[in-house]
């Protein structure tokens, strides 16, 4: 979905090729990019995902890039480092519908509403709330309203698991 937007953008703007043409070509860059091991990975990313899998939590990954990329992501890391991957290809419905979380807590087998969201895109922060997660919003990209998620930083580095409980507590004190 993405990519097709952003192939109906550069159409806009003078790029001849059909849309699909110009999403196999993004597509093709990104896979190329991501099999030589190019991922430019957010500060404290990583280091975070291993605290959390050390402190035996349940993750996912929902993403709504297609799970051929998602996958040359996970190759780069090491296994089982997700409990569940969420992509684009498999729901009906994108962010910044909640049906992406929704999803994943049901392969987590747990209630949203115990659930801690980590998000850099407005559409992703709106899904992960719709659905009942406590959400951190991480800007990246986009700068990301306050207002919309639970909290906002500004990474990511020197984050612990105690951070997120601190999220997932001041969440429940909120509803």
């Amino acid at each position: 979905k993405h990519l097709s937007g952003a192939a109906k953008i550069l159409r806009e703007r003078g790029v001849t090729l059909e849309r699909h043409e110009i999403t196999q070509i993004m597509l093709d860059i990104l896979y190329e990019s991501y099999s030589k091991g190019q991922v430019d990975w957010r500060p404290g990313a990583l280091q975070l995902i291993k605290a959390i899998k050390q402190a035996g939590m349940k993750n996912a990954l929902v993403t709504m890039s297609p799970r051929i990329l998602a996958t040359k992501i996970l190759d780069l890391i090491p296994k089982n480092f997700f409990d569940a991957v969420i992509t684009c290809d498999d729901v009906d419905n994108y962010k910044p519908h909640p049906e992406p979380y929704l999803m994943a807590a049901e392969l987590l087998g747990v209630q949203i509403k115990t659930c801690v969201a980590i998000e850099d895109s407005p559409a992703g922060i709106q899904s992960a709330m719709s659905a009942g997660a406590a959400t951190i919003g991480v800007p990246n990209i986009v700068p990301l309203d306050p207002s919309l998620a639970t909290v906002i930083w500004s990474t990511l580095a020197n984050k612990t698991v105690f951070d997120i409980k601190k999220v997932a507590l001041f969440s429940k004190k909120l509803k």
